[in-house]
């Protein structure tokens, strides 16, 4: 899969996905020098189990809170609707794909519903996402919607993300979030790479 091209980055108000407060550190500065006004969106029905899905709710406030991002939540734990509909693809990478999917697909409703014309998310400053698989998602759902998807290539950012992040006292999980990488990244014995794990 070829590298994507940046995209210029849109002035104006971003609906930005946000799958942890410390991916979103980064990103959040990124966009604001550029001109952007992000706007940020919780929506990670991924993450299992519920301790864990409410340790990064509660960090993505507290970052919101500290850097001021204005910032919009979705806050239902729709796993069943998550299992339904990446349990089909296996422990193949179009299981990841199609979680992409159903995150940016709410993103970009979100984003109609309130009036803004672009997206972009937070996953794309992960080393461990697949991320030309995760830009390509991203493009084909903000062109079905009718919306421009901001790429932008944060992976250079993600260890200073991380720094900032934990002086802002942020919760740092170990794994991506869904009940596979959790499997995967903790299981006995089980020392396979997470190549689509940590966030």
């Amino acid at each position: 899969m070829p590298e994507p091209a940046p995209s210029p980055v849109i002035p104006g108000e971003v609906l930005l996905h946000i799958c942890c407060g410390p991916c979103a550190t980064w990103p959040v500065r990124q966009l604001r020098e550029a001109g952007s006004r992000p706007v940020g969106f919780w929506y990670n029905p991924n993450v299992h189990p519920y301790r864990e899905y409410m340790l990064r709710l509660q960090s993505c406030r507290a970052m919101a809170a500290a850097v001021g991002l204005p910032l919009e939540v979705r806050d239902d734990y729709a796993l069943r609707d998550y299992l339904t509909r990446v349990l089909p693809f296996g422990a193949g990478p179009e299981r990841c794909s199609e979680c992409y999917r159903i995150r940016l697909e709410a993103t970009a409703r979100k984003a109609q519903e309130i009036g803004l014309g672009a997206i972009s998310t937070t996953l794309l400053v992960s080393p461990y996402q697949q991320h030309e698989r995760l830009a390509a998602v991203a493009r084909q759902v903000a062109a079905e919607c009718g919306l421009s998807f901001v790429y932008q290539d944060w992976r250079a950012g993600f260890r200073q993300g991380r720094v900032e992040s934990r002086a802002l006292g942020l919760y740092h999980q170990g794994y991506c979030g869904c009940v596979f990488s959790e499997f995967e990244r903790y299981a006995p014995g089980d020392k396979r790479p997470v190549r689509e794990g940590r966030s």
